[in-house]
């Protein structure tokens, strides 16, 4: 599996490094500069180190909102349901 864009790194071999931990996986993402510069960790495990070419937000925007996503519920995976819910835990948001 390779982690889309360059500077990204293959998480091929690093399956057992990656894996959820009992009290579930820890993400940490880093994202700096006018000209984005993404860095993610997946258990402590750096799996991102990148630079954008260029700021594609729209105006050129620097700051905004900060959204949480769920992605795709289907009948295989479903994950929005009548009196479903989804849960995000221990999220924190830091200024540096």
């Amino acid at each position: 599996m390779l982690l889309a864009g360059s500077g990204c790194v293959s998480l091929d071999g690093m399956a057992a490094q990656l894996k959820a931990r009992a009290d579930g996986e820890a993400s940490r993402a880093r994202i700096e500069g006018e000209i984005p510069h993404i860095q993610v960790w997946i258990n402590d495990t750096q799996v991102v180190n990148w630079t954008d070419s260029a700021n594609h937000a729209i105006g050129g925007a620097v700051d905004g909102m900060i959204a949480l996503q769920m992605h795709l519920s289907n009948e295989k995976t479903p994950r929005w349901r009548t009196g479903g819910f989804h849960r995000f835990r221990n999220i924190a948001i830091r200024e540096f």
